[in-house]
């Protein structure tokens, strides 16, 4: 089944994006807050659209993502 997978470190944001998605779409959503779930989310899936925050306080800008 096809997946959203969110990305932000507020779960405002992550709560009210989820439930226009659903709403609108309804497609299964992952959320994650930081970047270490971010790293194992794209490990384990391929999703179909990742929303992602900019910035992430926990993540090295200079380190890449390899997944």
């Amino acid at each position: 089944m096809a997946q959203i997978l969110l990305v932000d470190d507020d779960k405002f944001v992550l709560k009210v994006l989820s439930k226009l998605i659903k709403e609108k779409i309804g497609i299964e959503i992952v959320l994650v807050m930081n970047f270490e779930e971010l790293e194992k989310a794209l490990k384990e899936n391929t999703y179909l659209l990742s929303i992602c925050d900019y910035h992430l306080p926990d993540a090295d800008m200079e380190k890449p993502l390899i997944f």
